[in-house]
């Protein structure tokens, strides 16, 4: 495995990156088997998820890594809606607790990709619901420094990085998906 044709195939999503596939195969190579799953993404930019199990071994005294991968997309996306449903019904059935909130709500699953994006939301964004879902959080809600125009660190990331709260600087503003702030 070399980072080439790893860095190829991961999405370079935070979590998803080829530093993170290389700590896998260097602790696959140390003797652990490493089961994980893995957000990949094809030359035309089209994401996809993989289950991998990594395992170090010798066949005649030469040493190699053996991979097996299974697509688990479908799964994922089905997981993805699960999860999705789940929350609107615990919030009485319906997703109009957070359509009736006057600020914006966005959730995320673990990985960080929207499940859900209330009305407010939807019009500060320029992002639709349906078409944020499953999408980076970093992806529609792009952050930036109101004078340098620099993208800020997607602030959930940072948030779960450093196991506490994170406040945005005051001097930012967010970009909608058409670009206009």
């Amino acid at each position: 495995l070399t980072s080439g044709n790893i860095g190829t195939l991961s999405s370079g999503v935070h979590l998803y990156t080829a530093d993170l596939a290389l700590q896998h195969a260097e602790r696959a190579r140390l003797g652990t088997l490493q089961p994980f799953e893995w957000q990949c993404k094809t030359k035309n930019g089209v994401f996809f998820w993989v289950e991998v199990s990594i395992r170090y071994v010798e066949f005649d005294r030469i040493p190699a890594v053996v991979a097996v991968v299974r697509d688990i997309t479908e799964r994922k996306r089905v997981d993805a809606q699960i999860i999705h449903m789940a929350q609107h019904n615990a919030l009485v059935g319906h997703a109009n607790t957070l359509n009736s909130i006057g600020d914006a709500v966005a959730c995320t699953d673990s990985t960080g990709n929207i499940t859900f994006l209330n009305l407010v939301a939807e019009k500060m964004t320029g992002w639709s619901q349906q078409d944020a879902a499953g999408r980076p959080m970093a992806e529609v809600l792009r952050i930036m420094d109101a004078e340098t125009r620099q993208i800020i660190p997607n602030p959930m990331e940072m948030a779960v990085e450093l196991n506490r709260n994170v406040n945005l600087p005051s001097n930012c503003v967010l970009a909608r998906r058409n670009g206009l702030e």
